[in-house]
């Protein structure tokens, strides 16, 4: 066997396997909601095709390294001009510099075309969170049973009861979601399906005013005081109607603060015409709504 061609040939196949990586981790939805709705692609969750994308491209760094000293006398040919002298001054060595630089430069201050690429990239992975549905917050699926009701103010008791009837196993509420579903070989999110609505005040105890970290508008909608996973890339449109808000009212009140906004502009894609954060944005809505 020669050692070259199977540098090659095995360069030529791991280059093929980060084609395919790279394609599945561009269209995955965010990493928050593959987590919670147990994402997998033949098999393999979020995580297995990261590993799988990283292990293969040092595999490829450590083979481009040692196909590149095998080629070397190669390479300097084409560094060479007329003269047979090599110079970095040559035609072709300039025109790669200048495209390897417009890649970096073009990414960074995001010039087309690759700002396409990357907005395309956000339109997929914001598919995927539209289909999938969101999280309550970050990682909720790593969040005790006991912990997730206290956060989401959800009844305990209620909660186990729903499971129970559901047939869901689980040993007691200091197990996380994720432990729960992965038992019971569910999603983490059908398991919040299951007690979303156990909600506490709906059974005659805590009202849903004095739930802990959450405040009342008009018209008893509840709106956290962070904001919920995903914000960033809802609509300010889809913000109201999750919230029962008045869409005219909450741009009304975003234009009296400096802020022109339309109901079809994502959250971050407002604040990043006036050099803000999401949070920052989706702050100032709450607080137009603590003022109604």
């Amino acid at each position: 066997m020669k050692f070259r061609q199977i540098i090659s040939l095995t360069l030529l196949l791991i280059f093929a396997l980060l084609m395919v990586t790279s394609i599945v981790l561009y269209v995955i939805p965010h990493g928050r909601v593959a987590y919670w709705a147990n994402w997998s692609l033949w098999g393999m969750g979020k995580d297995l095709w990261t590993e799988l994308h990283i292990n293969s491209g040092v595999l490829f760094v450590f083979l481009s390294i040692i196909h590149t000293i095998l080629n070397w006398k190669a390479i300097t040919i084409y560094l060479k001009n007329k003269a047979k002298a090599i110079t970095l001054f040559k035609g072709e060595l300039i025109v790669a510099m200048i495209l390897s630089i417009a890649v970096c430069l073009g990414t960074v201050w995001r010039w087309p075309p690759f700002s396409l690429v990357l907005d395309l990239n956000g339109h997929f992975k914001d598919l995927g969170d539209q289909k999938y549905g969101e999280p309550p917050y970050g990682h909720a699926e790593l969040s005790t049973l006991k912990s997730f009701a206290r956060k989401q103010g959800l009844d305990l008791a209620r909660c186990e009861q729903r499971l129970q009837n559901a047939a869901v196993k689980f040993d007691n509420a200091d197990q996380t979601l994720k432990e729960i579903a992965l038992n019971n070989n569910m999603a983490p999110q059908q398991v919040y399906d299951l007690i979303k609505d156990a909600v506490i005040g709906s059974a005659g105890q805590l009202p849903l005013s004095e739930i802990p970290g959450k405040i009342i508008q008009a018209g008893q909608t509840v709106l956290p005081e962070e904001p919920p996973a995903g914000t960033g890339s809802k609509t300010l449109g889809q913000i109201c109607s999750e919230f029962q808000l008045d869409a005219n009212r909450v741009i009304a009140y975003l234009k009296a603060n400096d802020i022109e906004a339309e109901a079809g502009q994502t959250i971050r894609a407002i604040a990043t015409q006036y050099d803000k954060h999401p949070h920052d944005i989706y702050a100032l809505i709450r607080e137009g709504t603590v003022k109604d």
